[in-house]
């Protein structure tokens, strides 16, 4: 298993309920978190980074925006020194694309990987760019849901995503479901 201590991830979708739940598990584990969000979630993203300390900063990202996403990249390397994973939470094609244009790069230096969290439109272009996906049910996602999400992408990532994952068919976790179920 790889350890997540003093290793870099940036999440987009970072002020959302499945992001930060994914945020807060990323910081407890010993990472350093670049919280990515647009407009809507700029106000929940710096409270976030606030109540998670000096491991975690928010980054302001259109992520249709290639120059945003250098920018963001520029402002987080030079901050924390690498970027180790990145963590996609309900990405376009678009998105997808330029994530991988601009972060692949720092990705492959570092060895680090990406892995998608989507429903299952978003899913399919993850999967053609050969990115793990962690199914997103259809509607609203609650808190408890978010947060078995979000340990599901969390042992993908401390896995290292160049095995087979750690449970369930391409982040299809069963234990989602259950927590989806009982909301």
């Amino acid at each position: 298993m790889q350890a997540l201590t003093d290793r870099t991830v940036l999440v987009t979708g970072g002020a959302g309920t499945v992001g930060t739940a994914l945020c807060r598990l990323l910081v407890l584990a010993g990472a350093r978190v670049l919280i990515a969000d647009g407009c809507i979630g700029v106000a929940e993203g710096i409270r976030l980074a606030d109540s998670l300390g000096h491991r975690a900063r928010f980054e302001l990202l259109d992520t249709h925006s290639e120059r945003e996403w250098l920018a963001t990249l520029s402002d987080g390397v030079g901050r924390f020194g690498t970027l180790d994973s990145l963590v996609l939470v309900e990405p376009d094609a678009v998105a997808v694309a330029l994530a991988l244009r601009t972060a692949g790069p720092h990705l492959a230096r570092s060895g680090g990987a990406a892995v998608g969290i989507a429903q299952r439109d978003a899913a399919r272009a993850l999967g053609l760019a050969g990115i793990p996906v962690v199914e997103l049910p259809p509607g609203p996602v609650s808190a408890s849901a978010a947060e078995q999400l979000a340990g599901v992408a969390l042992r993908y990532l401390q896995h290292g995503l160049r095995s087979s994952p750690p449970r369930g068919s391409h982040g299809r976790d069963p234990s989602w479901a259950r927590a989806t179920e009982s909301s």
